[in-house]
């Protein structure tokens, strides 16, 4: 955006980027330190529970902060091995406040073996793959984030629960799991309109009306799984 502006970021002096929240892919990494200059992007993993958790070193490892937390990978209550995925469970040694004890996160990742090269001995842990965010990919080739067709189906009335699954580029199903007495009559053809818009005309649209909606293995609940998303990152 800002180079389709007329911005040149190489200009502000930016010596580092950092970066947290969502997951950082390869190719954002590249075209963000590019932008700014060939400058590092060095990125972080934590929780709005926990605060920050870990931070990158030079050697693109992610180094938990042990002296202010404890983690544990479990799977079905059970310590996983290095390169195993577990859900990551959080104790906060320093959060006097609200103590955060074997909390879990719903996080899925993975320990790490310790002893790397950057000298650091801090534990490590590794494909993190908690707190994504699935994009839509339209027909065009467009790149759409979830967010874009959440609002179509959550300003809805009577939709307590919902998910939009992205079979192919051109075929999308939302499910919805409905308070009937408010759901509007004409509520599933806003629905197709309303990702039309936003896909184009030649998706197809079924809006499928379910009893319950399941969870992902992390515990978490996703409103938008894209297989062309996923399978193109």
């Amino acid at each position: 955006m800002a180079t389709k502006q007329g911005y040149d970021l190489t200009k502000l002096g930016v010596q580092v980027v950092f970066s947290t929240a969502e997951v950082l892919y390869d190719r954002q990494r590249e075209t963000i330190g590019r932008f700014f200059g060939g400058v590092p992007v060095v990125d972080s993993y934590g929780s709005r529970e926990g605060g920050f958790i870990c931070h990158e070193c030079p050697e693109g490892k992610y180094h938990v902060m042990d002296p202010n937390y404890i983690i544990e990978y479990l799977k079905n209550g059970t310590p996983v091995g290095p390169g195993e995925d577990g859900e990551v469970v959080l104790t906060h040694l320093d959060a006097w406040g609200m103590p955060f004890i074997r909390y879990r996160t719903g996080d899925v990742a993975q320990p790490d073996q310790d002893g790397w090269k950057c000298g650091r001995t801090w534990s490590v842990i590794k494909n993190i793959k908690g707190r994504t965010t699935d994009f839509i990919v339209t027909p065009d080739g467009r790149w759409q984030h979830a967010l874009s067709v959440i609002y179509v189906v959550r300003d809805i009335e009577g939709v307590d629960e919902f998910k939009i699954l992205q079979h192919d580029v051109d075929d999308v199903e939302v499910l919805v799991k409905l308070h009937e007495n408010l759901y509007p009559g004409d509520g599933d053809a806003r629905i197709v309109a309303g990702l039309k818009k936003r896909m184009g005309d030649d998706v197809k649209v079924t809006v499928s009306h379910v009893s319950s909606i399941p969870r992902d293995a992390s515990g978490k609940f996703r409103y938008v799984v894209s297989k062309v998303g996923a399978f193109e990152r």
